[in-house]
C-alpha cells in the first residue's frame, strides 16, 4: 500500500481549515457591512456583541485549530514510521467526515446534542488512531 494515501485526508483537513477561515472573513465583512459590528470590534473582539452567525463561525474557526493538531501529528507520525494501512486511512477519512458534519451542524441548525455527537465521533476516532499508533510504536 502506498504510504502517500494517508496524506490526502491531511490535505483535506488543511483545505477545510482554509475554507473555514475564508467563511469567517466573509461573515466578519458582512457583520461590518450590515452595521452589526464596528471594525474596531475586531481589534480585541470587544466593544459589541457579535451576531450569532459570526459567533458560531468564530467558534468553528477556533475548533479547527484545537484537536485537529493531534490529527496532523498522527498522520505525520504514521507516515514517517511507514505504518499506513487501510484501517488508518479509513479512520483518517472518518475523522474528516465527522469534522465536516460537526461544522455543518454548527453553522447550520446548531443543535447542541447533534453537534456534541459529531464532535465525540471525531474525538473517538482520534483516540483510536493514537492508541493504534502507540501500539505500533512499542512493537517496533
Amino acid at each position: 500500500m502506498s504510504q502517500t494515501l494517508i496524506l490526502y485526508p491531511l490535505f483535506a483537513m488543511v483545505l477545510f481549515s482554509c475554507a473555514v477561515g475564508i467563511i469567517l472573513l466573509k461573515l466578519r465583512v458582512r457583520a461590518v457591512a450590515n452595521k452589526e459590528l464596528k471594525v474596531s470590534y475586531f481589534e480585541l473582539n470587544r466593544g459589541g456583541t457579535a451576531p450569532d452567525y459570526l459567533a458560531r463561525a468564530t467558534e468553528l474557526y477556533n475548533n479547527v485549530y484545537e484537536t485537529p493538531v493531534l490529527f496532523y501529528a498522527a498522520i505525520l507520525l504514521m507516515f514517517s514510521l511507514k505504518q499506513v494501512d487501510v484501517i488508518y486511512i479509513a479512520l483518517a477519512w472518518a475523522y474528516i467526515v465527522s469534522r465536516l458534519v460537526h461544522a455543518c451542524i454548527l453553522l447550520g441548525y446548531n443543535n447542541v446534542l447533534h453537534r456534541r455527537n459529531a464532535f465525540l465521533v471525531s474525538f473517538l476516532v482520534l483516540v483510536i488512531i493514537w492508541i493504534r499508533l502507540f501500539i505500533h510504536v512499542i512493537a517496533l
